[in-house]
């Protein structure tokens, strides 16, 4: 897109997560505008998930690397019931059961994050 003088450059993509536990429901889809990266993914219980215990556990790769060195992180919820998904920059990716029921079989948590990147990819 341009106009008057400014250019915008869009990117967008498909990453990979491969999970230790849960499940994947859908894999990173990310968006790219500059240095600022829009990403969304998502993942389920495979069993009964306790507040407080992982839903999902494991790595992402191919998306577009934070340039933080604490990680993002995105909130979203299943029902009333709040969960938590991460993303370290090098990749290693957890979604957490923070609300205060036990989620079950096949509930989602999909994380939608948005962060800075360096332009490098993980």
């Amino acid at each position: 897109i341009s106009a008057d003088n400014i250019t915008m450059n869009m990117q967008r993509g498909t990453g990979k997560i491969t999970l230790t536990t849960g499940a994947v429901e859908y894999q990173p889809r990310w968006w790219r505008c500059g240095n600022i990266v829009q990403m969304e993914v998502g993942t389920k219980c495979t069993e009964k998930v306790a507040s407080g215990a992982n839903i999902a556990v494991g790595k992402i790769t191919k998306v577009p690397k934070p340039i933080t060195k604490s990680g993002v992180r995105a909130v979203s919820y299943y029902g009333n019931n709040a969960n938590i998904s991460y993303m370290s920059p090098d990749g290693t990716f957890y979604a957490r059961n923070a609300g205060a029921d036990a989620l079950g079989n096949g509930n989602d948590c999909i994380g939608g994050f948005t962060y800075i990147t360096d332009g490098t990819m993980l």
